[in-house]
């Protein structure tokens, strides 16, 4: 039951379960190393040159279509549902579409309240984006000092783990998101 989630926090292993949502993460690392190699070994050919933003340009061209056709869906949602769950269902979701669907296509939808986005799952490819657009300041320096570079990416690393753990502890947040639930509040 949903209403003993708190009980099964002091299990080490039931963390797995509850802090699963950060295996995300798993795919941020994998995106960043094939971004890496990929513009290193182009960097190594051309002596250093790399046109990153036509690169910027071709992986977001490549974004527009499918993020087109998922919004396009929540325009048409109204059209094709209803029922007695309808509103508590899609309502809402269909009008934060409606008032802020562009918001998917510039990446600055993790920008905003997550209670007001437009397609929710979408801010991974915001924040995905963002880091693509962070990448060419730690490519440069990893291409032309590689001791400094990666003396740069582990500042950054630590920052971010810094920054997290400030954020918990000044907004005193729980271990796990679980306990925004209001199913279990």
């Amino acid at each position: 039951r949903l209403s003993h989630a708190k009980t099964y926090m002091d299990d080490i292993f039931f963390q797995i379960i509850t802090n699963s949502w950060v295996s995300v993460d798993t795919f941020f690392m994998i995106g960043g190393l094939l971004v890496a190699t990929s513009n290193l070994k182009i960097m190594e050919s051309t002596g250093g040159k790399l046109n990153y933003f036509s690169r910027l340009l071709h992986r977001i061209w490549r974004l527009i279509p499918p993020l087109a056709a998922t919004v396009g869906v929540m325009f048409i949602l109204p059209m094709i549902g209803s029922g007695p769950l309808w509103a508590d269902m899609a309502g809402q979701k269909v009008l934060n579409c409606e008032k802020r669907w562009w918001q998917v296509f510039l990446p600055v939808n993790t920008w905003v309240d997550f209670s007001s986005m437009c397609l929710l799952h979408t801010w991974y490819v915001a924040s995905d984006v963002h880091f693509y657009c962070l990448a060419p300041i730690a490519l440069g320096v990893l291409y032309r000092w590689p001791a400094t570079g990666f003396a740069l990416l582990f500042v950054m690393t630590a920052v971010c783990a810094l920054v997290t753990g400030l954020l918990t502890i000044i907004h005193n947040l729980p271990p796990t998101v679980i306990f925004f639930s209001p199913d279990i509040a």
